[in-house]
């Protein structure tokens, strides 16, 4: 039985309990004042009703959101996960990603990117040559730092999901706490780089945000 239905029927009862005390009607003074009792009952009644039918309304609301809140973080983490792991597997093959322990250090991708020119500001990317004896000149730079700046981007998205509320926080964690925190803790000095440096102002901070987070155990 379904809590209105349980709600109804003790309202019922109470009802045929107090048409069972008036009967037989006296038309007195008495009478009066058990009318004006039990209208202050019924209304007393009327809004404790009205109260618990707004907290279980309230509690079924809270459940539907929790739940669709789970089912869009799935959904959209494995859309996600269909992104991220042909750009992971690219990153290990690029600059080993995936088995690296020590974060990248700015200085470092920027050799794997390019190089700068003599003049120490314009920056030229390497050329993808495959007849190159050396490895670093064999990739193609743009496509390395793409790469990255993808891989990152995707993971931002998480997060902010994951910081509004949108997606289910323990789904999401149970899904991408290591790989999230990873993918923060080695590019974290390129993404202060970015901001420092070409003013991208507060670029990944929901990433920061929660890989912070998830890494101290909230």
């Amino acid at each position: 039985m379904k809590y209105k239905e349980i709600l109804f029927s003790i309202s019922f009862l109470v009802f045929l309990c107090i048409v069972a005390y008036f009967l037989p009607f006296n038309p007195n003074g008495e009478t009066t004042k058990k009318i004006l009792t039990v209208s202050r009952i019924f209304l007393a009644l009327g809004v404790v009703f009205a109260a618990l039918q707004f907290y279980f309304n309230q509690k079924q609301l809270e459940n539907s959101n929790n739940w669709n809140r789970s089912q869009l973080a799935i959904t959209e983490i494995n859309k996600i996960n269909s992104k991220l792991e042909p750009l992971i597997k690219e990153l290990r093959k690029m600059i080993n990603y995936g088995e690296r322990k020590e974060p990248y250090k700015t200085s470092e991708l920027h050799c794997q990117f390019g190089k700068f020119k003599d003049n120490g500001k314009d920056f030229e990317f390497h050329k993808n040559d495959k007849n190159d004896k050396n490895d670093i000149l064999s990739k193609n730079g743009q496509d390395i730092k793409d790469t990255v700046v993808n891989l990152l981007n995707n993971f931002e998205y998480v997060a902010t999901g994951v910081n509004l509320g949108i997606f289910d926080e323990q789904v999401a964690k149970k899904l991408w706490k290591s790989k999230l925190i990873y993918a923060y803790k080695m590019f974290e000095k390129y993404i202060n780089h970015l901001r420092t440096e070409h003013n991208w102002g507060k670029v990944y901070i929901e990433l920061e945000k929660l890989a912070n987070k998830w890494e101290k155990g909230n």
